[in-house]
Order: C-alpha cells, then structure tokens, then sequence
C-alpha cells in the first residue's frame, strides 16, 4: 500500500516519486550511491530530490561513513493516510 501510496501523491514530484520508493523499497538504510545507480538519472537530479525530501521530512539522513537515507515512518503514515481517504471518496 505504500508504494501505491506514493504513486498517487500529489504532493510529490515525479522524482521525489522514484526515489522515495527505491528508499522505501530497501531494507536498510541506502546511500546516494545507490539510489543513483538504482534511478539512472543525473548525480545533480538525485540529490535535487533527496534535499527536497529531507526538507519536507519524508526521509532521514545518517552518517554510516557516508551519509544514507530512510524513510520517515511519521510522513509514510501521513501518505498512506491521505491515500486510503482518497479511495474513500471515490
């Protein structure tokens, strides 16, 4: 549901879309590196959107001897939330 949730945001970019669900689609904490090599867009793209989420609060960052992100569970809650009342109203 989650990913659902997401695809059908409207509060997010088509970018903001992709990589916040190669983070949600992890199962730990992910670097750039990966998320670039997952996206195959530009580095400056990437990390166009990763700030713009971590601005907004839809993910974390950490240092693990290079940054990596996560997402938050508080802003996937708020998505999911916004999705089911979406469906609801149809």
């Amino acid at each position: 549901m989650l990913n659902a949730s997401i695809q059908d945001s409207d509060i997010l970019s088509a970018a903001q879309k992709k990589v916040l669900t190669i983070i949600c689609d992890s199962n730990y904490p992910i670097s750039c590196s990966s998320i670039l090599d997952l996206m195959g867009t530009s580095k400056q793209a990437a990390h166009f959107s990763l700030t713009r989420l971590l601005d907004r609060e839809f993910i974390t960052r950490a240092k693990d001897r290079v940054f990596v992100y996560q997402a938050n569970p508080t802003r996937m809650a708020e998505l999911i939330e916004r999705y089911k009342n979406k469906l609801q109203k149809k």
